[in-house]
């Protein structure tokens, strides 16, 4: 997502400062399109990619109980409790 006209959260101590130190070019590459031969690849090593990258590859019903659905809302409840307890 860099690059983009995105914002994002660095909640962790002492990376905002990293960053900075370090003051990286910013290179947009947000919309730059996959080479179709890393999506192939991904599509063959990870099938949870796959459904999820695929227009018929999850009914509705299942997105809610997909687990990289479920591992993204774990990881940011878990940290909206740290950061606000």
């Amino acid at each position: 997502m860099v690059g983009g006209k995105v914002c994002g959260t660095i909640n962790w101590e002492g990376t905002a400062d990293k960053l900075i130190e370090q003051n990286p070019p910013v290179v947009y590459r947000l919309f730059n399109p996959v080479p179709q031969k890393v999506i192939d690849e991904l599509m063959e090593k990870l099938p949870d990619f796959k459904r999820g990258y695929l227009d018929d590859g999850l009914e509705i019903e299942e997105f809610e109980g997909f687990g990289p659905v479920q591992l993204f809302r774990s990881q940011f409840t878990g940290s909206w409790g740290v950061c606000w307890i």
